[in-house]
């Protein structure tokens, strides 16, 4: 059997990079694009409140 480990911490600025394609692969797969997708506002508050994002 394989052991886990995990660490949790808290979302640093230069975790954007690595969330930004998860957020935009959840507006797509929802179909949200230009008028339909969430507002730009709304990412941080859904994706881990991400500093400077607001």
């Amino acid at each position: 059997m394989m052991k886990l480990e995990w660490m949790v911490r808290n979302a640093v600025e230069s975790d954007y990079a690595g969330w930004r394609p998860l957020w935009d692969g959840y507006n797509a797969f929802y179909g949200r694009a230009g008028e339909t997708a969430l507002p730009e506002a709304d990412y941080p508050a859904n994706l881990g409140a991400l500093p400077g994002r607001a």
